[in-house]
């Protein structure tokens, strides 16, 4: 919230003319901050997005690896490692896509990253709009593409 609304009282307009308007078009906001979604939507309704089912986040799955060959199997796995979170299975799909590897070879890739992500996130931090109940899934993903 401070990138937008530094200070109480400052309408963080600077900011936000950072963020493009048109008339032909959206420009879509994630945060997991409620209060921050509506400043920047102007209060307009939130579209909140959870968890994908099982079925759902296979099918986002095999949307988008059109080019892997992949089984069941490993949709199965890899959804429920990612905690059916879209973000996280979106990030994985174009990591597979882009570097050309295997859901088994990204699996493997994710549980030598768990290590490391052990490690930076060792102390749990509670921040506003942070779901505890919601493990590193999105971190995960995260690392493999610092690394």
């Amino acid at each position: 919230m401070k990138l937008f609304y530094s200070q109480p009282g400052e309408s963080g307009k600077a900011n936000l003319a950072h963020i493009s308007e048109c008339s032909h078009g959206s420009v879509l906001v994630t945060t997991r901050d409620k209060q921050l979604g509506l400043k920047l939507t102007e209060g307009k309704q939130l579209i909140e997005v959870g968890k994908m089912s099982e079925d759902e986040s296979e099918e986002l799955l095999r949307e988008k690896l059109t080019e892997v060959d992949v089984e069941p199997a490993q949709l199965s796995r890899l959804s429920s490692r990612l905690e059916f979170l879209t973000l996280a299975l979106a990030q994985a799909a174009a990591f597979i896509q882009e570097n050309m590897i295997s859901v088994n070879q990204y699996l493997e890739l994710i549980d030598k990253s768990d290590q490391h992500t052990t490690k930076l996130f060792a102390e749990e931090v509670e921040t506003v709009g942070r779901d505890s109940d919601t493990p590193r899934a999105v971190a995960s993903t995260w690392i493999l593409l610092f690394e």
